[in-house]
C-alpha cells in the first residue's frame, strides 16, 4: 500500500492549477434526517474544487441517503430531463480525480500499468480508461473478492480501489452493498425506473459513458449506480433501472456510472443529529445534537491541525439514557490559524468507542491572554481571557491619565458600573500574582 499521505489544500476550496495532487476530503457540515422516512437533511463538503451542500433523506429502509447523485447540482426535479441532478460518471475503484466528467475529461485507450487501482496517478486530471477489448478495459482482471473500500488514493490497494463517498464526506458514508441496494428497492417499492425518480431517493434516469468507446450513451432509459460489491471478470454490482425492471447485475468496472452515498446507521447508542463548529473571537466553538441516548458514558472531543494526528481536547459526560434531545458544546480556546479538523466520538458504558463525525473550520490563532473591554452607556464589560492568576483589582482611566474608576474583582468575567463618555481609555488589572496587564479602549 501507499502510505504517503496527500496534505489537503483546503477544507473550503482545493483549485485545480496544472497537474494538481488529490485530496482527501472531509465533512464540513451535516444536519442528520429525523428517524420518519421522507425526513430531509443537508451534507456540506468539498467537490471539484467548490464547497457543496447537498440534501439528504431519511429512506424506507431505515437508512440515510444522498438525495442527490455525487456531481449533481439539485435533487432531480423530472425523471429524464433535470439535467443538473445527473451528476458525475465513475469508474468502479475511482476517486474524484477528473475522470468522471461528463464534459472536459480526457480519455485514454491504454489502461494503467498495473491494470488495478495502484496503477492510477495521485494527479488530477486523470483519464478515463477505456478499450474496445474486454481484456485491456480498466481493472479487466478484477475477481469477486476485490474491494472499494480505502477511503483515500494513498490507501488502495492491487485488491481494494478507492470508496469516493468515504473519500469525500467521511465519517459513517460510504458507496452501499449490493445487499443493501436491495433492500432499499424492496422497502422504497422501487420496480423501474419510474418508480425510483417518485421513491423518496428520487432517483433520475441519466446517460452512462461507455467502458468500451469512452463515449457517452445517451440513452435515458438505463440507468445504473454503482455498489460496493466486486462481481466476477473485472466487474461489480449496480443498481440497474431501465422502463421495465429493476435488477442488481454484475457489470463491467470500466463503465461510467452514478454514485449515491448511504449513511449506514451504526450501533451506537446515540442518536446522533449533527457536529457543528463555528470560530469566534473566544475561539471555535463546538456544538453538536443527539436525538436519544442510550448506556452513554462519555463524548470525546478531538483536534488536528492536518487532519492525521488528532490529540484529545477533553471529556464529556453524557445523559446515560435519554430520549430527549441534547446539545452539547465545548469552546477550543486555542485553534490554529486557518483549517483545524475537529473529531467527535462516543464511548459506552462498557468502554466501546465509536467515531461519530470530522469537521473542518476555519480558525484563528488566539493571543494567550487577552483582556476584552466592551461598553454600554451605563456600564464597562470587562472578560480577563487565558490568565493563569485571578485578578484583584482594576482601575480605568482616560488617556490623559485620569482616573475614573478603580475597584476589587475576583473573577475574569466583571460588568463595572461606569457611565463613561465617549473617548479613549485605559484598563489596568492587577493580579493576584501581583502581574498588572494593560489594554486600550475606545467608547
Amino acid at each position: 500500500m501507499r502510505k504517503n499521505r496527500l496534505k489537503q489544500i483546503s477544507a473550503i476550496t482545493l483549485v485545480f492549477i496544472g497537474m494538481a495532487k488529490i485530496s482527501s476530503g472531509q465533512l464540513i457540515e451535516e444536519t442528520v434526517p429525523g428517524t420518519t422516512a421522507g425526513n430531509t437533511g443537508t451534507v456540506k463538503f468539498t467537490y471539484g474544487g467548490s464547497e457543496v451542500t447537498y440534501t439528504t433523506v431519511r429512506a424506507k429502509d431505515g437508512n440515510v441517503w444522498l438525495q442527490q447523485n455525487l456531481g449533481s447540482s439539485n435533487v432531480a426535479t423530472a425523471q429524464a430531463t433535470d439535467q443538473g441532478s445527473w451528476g458525475d460518471l465513475f469508474q468502479w475503484g475511482r476517486w474524484d480525480d477528473g475522470h468522471q466528467y461528463r464534459s472536459g475529461l480526457t480519455t485514454s485507450d491504454t489502461p494503467p500499468s498495473p491494470n488495478d487501482p495502484t496503477g492510477l496517478s495521485t494527479t488530477v486530471p486523470a483519464p478515463f480508461y477505456y478499450n474496445s477489448t474486454v481484456a485491456n478495459r480498466w481493472w479487466a482482471g478484477g475477481t469477486s473478492s476485490d474491494q472499494a473500500a480505502a477511503a483515500s488514493p494513498n490507501d488502495v490497494s492491487a485488491t481494494d480501489g478507492c470508496d469516493p463517498c468515504k473519500k469525500l464526506l467521511a465519517g459513517q458514508w460510504r458507496l452501499p452493498t449490493s445487499a443493501e441496494w436491495e433492500t432499499l428497492k424492496d422497502a422504497e417499492g422501487i420496480t423501474n425506473n419510474a418508480t425510483a425518480f417518485s421513491s423518496n431517493l428520487k432517483i433520475p434516469s441519466t446517460t452512462f459513458r461507455d467502458g468500451g468507446t469512452g463515449n457517452l450513451n445517451t440513452n435515458t432509459n438505463t440507468t445504473r449506480l454503482w455498489s460496493s460489491t466486486a462481481g466476477v471478470n473485472g466487474g461489480a454490482y449496480v443498481l440497474s433501472l431501465v422502463s421495465g425492471s429493476a435488477t442488481i447485475p454484475n457489470i463491467s468496472r470500466a463503465n461510467g456510472y452514478g454514485v449515491r452515498c448511504i449513511r449506514a446507521e451504526s450501533t451506537t447508542p446515540v442518536g446522533f443529529i449533527n457536529f457543528k463548529g463555528k470560530s469566534s473571537v473566544w475561539g471555535v466553538n463546538l456544538e453538536w445534537a443527539v436525538a436519544s441516548e442510550y448506556n452513554n458514558a462519555y463524548y470525546t472531543v478531538k483536534h488536528s491541525p492536518d487532519g492525521a494526528v488528532f490529540k484529545k481536547l477533553t471529556d464529556i459526560s453524557g445523559k446515560g439514557n435519554s430520549s430527549v434531545q441534547q446539545t452539547y458544546t465545548y469552546v477550543h480556546r486555542n485553534p490554529v490559524s486557518g483549517i483545524n479538523y475537529y473529531k467527535l466520538s462516543q464511548t459506552d458504558l462498557d468502554g466501546t468507542q465509536r467515531e461519530l463525525s470530522t469537521i473542518v473550520v476555519e480558525g484563528t490563532a488566539l493571543e494567550k491572554e487577552k483582556i476584552i473591554i466592551s461598553t454600554t452607556d451605563q456600564s464597562v464589560n470587562v472578560l480577563l481571557v487565558g490568565f493563569e492568576s485571578k485578578p484583584k483589582r482594576i482601575v480605568i482611566s482616560s488617556i490623559s491619565g485620569q482616573n475614573v474608576y478603580a475597584g476589587s474583582i475576583d473573577n475574569g468575567r466583571v460588568t463595572l458600573p461606569v457611565a463613561l463618555r465617549e473617548g479613549g481609555y485605559v484598563a489596568r488589572v492587577v493580579f493576584k500574582d501581583n502581574t498588572v496587564k494593560t489594554v486600550k479602549f475606545l467608547k
